[in-house]
């Protein structure tokens, strides 16, 4: 625009003067923005065609409009030199076309490239030109261009010096803000984190009941030991539809918030037991057997520990003392700090302390001891603050109360806020 303006002479015409400015700002804007085509339809044979046959398909349809203009002899004699004179270059094109992408297979072309170009060339697939001749120096430059214009260096210099003064301001409001105790933190127990992220409710707790209630009337069963949630629904609704025969009403309005029982009604699979009349009793769920399978699995499985603790087995004794057959910790813990928590329950052993039986320095406290996992519980130093002062001395002779003691000791730890935190931190060895 500066090189136009600097050789423009402007005419006295204005609406000249307006003409001769919008095509300067149109070459401008077609110098500074290459043109592209936007359309995503390729041609069928765009593996060999170019700008050479296009000019060549041009000239042909010309000679066809003016045949048919002009039905004359010359005219058409000149067409069909045409035509086979473009269909032979057309030819050549296209076998060196074929020559030169056959020069390209080498030892490294992937199979999926070479299958890509023959399915092209057969036209099976079609290329898809992209928006931009260029698109990734054209993504770079936007991003480039985007980052700048929302740099803060483009503020203006008063915004600039006015955001310099308060930035201490801020920083010393965010750092009171950290050093804050907030109302919400108060210490609590592994239990009472898994009762609050507990969502889920038991839906087949093995007793239940069903009751139907009217303004004047109400009836409640006791169903059989092993009735799900839902087979206690289903069986009210049973109890309404039932004092309803009995009632001279011709307009019944059944109320009931489980949309579950209204689905399994409307898919017509009801249970047999609900059918019959008169009756409390309601087959066991499946659901319901499951639980009891677990439920019973767990008390075989706990009889059989008990049994290894009687024996004498260290591994079972350290079991029992740790976990009292609880359950770990909530469900939400990471994958690392359930490994190291599942570790510290089961109480492994290192491998080198089973392979070489030498005493080795503790990775946290460089302490040479024989019992790394009693050493990380009792004396390491990197976890004394979860440590109850009762678990410290400098005199551990007994292994087998240090054993005991050791167990006592990580149940407590267990029961502290921050255990979670400080496993994680400072895992035990291994």
């Amino acid at each position: 625009m500066e090189k136009w303006a600097s050789n423009y002479i402007p005419p006295s015409d204005a609406t000249q003067l307006e003409k001769d400015f919008t095509n300067a700002i149109h070459n401008a804007t077609d110098s500074s923005i290459p043109l592209t085509n936007v359309t995503l339809h390729a041609h069928k044979n765009s593996w060999f065609y170019n700008d050479r046959i296009r000019e060549l398909k041009h000239r042909m349809n010309m000679f066809r409009k003016a045949l048919h203009r002009s039905h004359s002899p010359t005219i058409l004699e000149s067409f069909r030199t045409l035509r086979r004179l473009v269909k032979m270059e057309i030819s050549e094109i296209k076998a060196k076309a074929w020559l030169s992408w056959c020069e390209t297979i080498t030892a490294h072309t992937s199979l999926k490239e070479m299958w890509t170009n023959l399915r092209l060339a057969s036209g099976a697939k079609r290329s898809m030109p992209a928006p931009h001749p260029h698109p990734h120096s054209e993504a770079n430059r936007l991003a480039l261009s985007f980052a700048t214009r929302c740099s803060s260096t483009q503020l203006p210099a008063s915004v600039s010096r006015k955001l310099q003064q308060l930035k201490p301001i801020r920083q010393q409001v965010i750092q009171i803000a950290i050093d804050s105790p907030a109302q919400s933190d108060t210490p609590f127990t592994l239990t009472e984190l898994e009762k609050a992220t507990k969502t889920s409710k038991d839906t087949t707790p093995g007793k239940a009941g069903a009751a139907m209630v009217t303004d004047t009337t109400s009836i409640a069963h006791r169903l059989s030991n092993g009735a799900s949630i839902l087979q206690a629904e289903l069986y009210a609704i049973k109890l309404a539809l039932t004092y309803a025969l009995t009632t001279e009403h011709t307009i019944i309005h059944i109320l009931t918030d489980s949309l579950s029982a209204v689905y399994a009604q409307k898919t017509h699979h009801l249970d047999n037991s609900l059918s019959q009349d008169h009756t409390t009793r309601v087959s066991t769920s499946l659901s319901q057997l499951k639980r009891t399978l677990r439920k019973t699995t767990f008390e075989v499985l706990h009889i059989e520990h008990r049994a290894w603790v009687h024996a004498g087995s260290p591994s079972a004794l350290w079991y029992k003392l740790v976990t009292d057959y609880n359950p770990p910790f909530a469900t939400a813990t990471s994958r690392q700090s359930a490994a190291i928590f599942h570790r510290l329950r089961m109480g492994y052993r290192c491998n080198w302390e089973i392979d070489l039986r030498t005493p080795k320095a503790c990775q946290h406290c460089d302490t040479v001891t024989n019992e790394p996992l009693l050493h990380y519980i009792l004396d390491c130093t990197h976890i004394r603050h979860l440590r109850s002062p009762t678990y410290i001395s400098s005199d551990r002779r007994d292994h087998s109360e240090n054993l005991r003691l050791a167990a006592n000791c990580l149940r407590e730890m267990f029961e502290t806020p921050d255990a979670l935190t400080t496993f994680t931190a400072n895992p035990p060895p291994r």
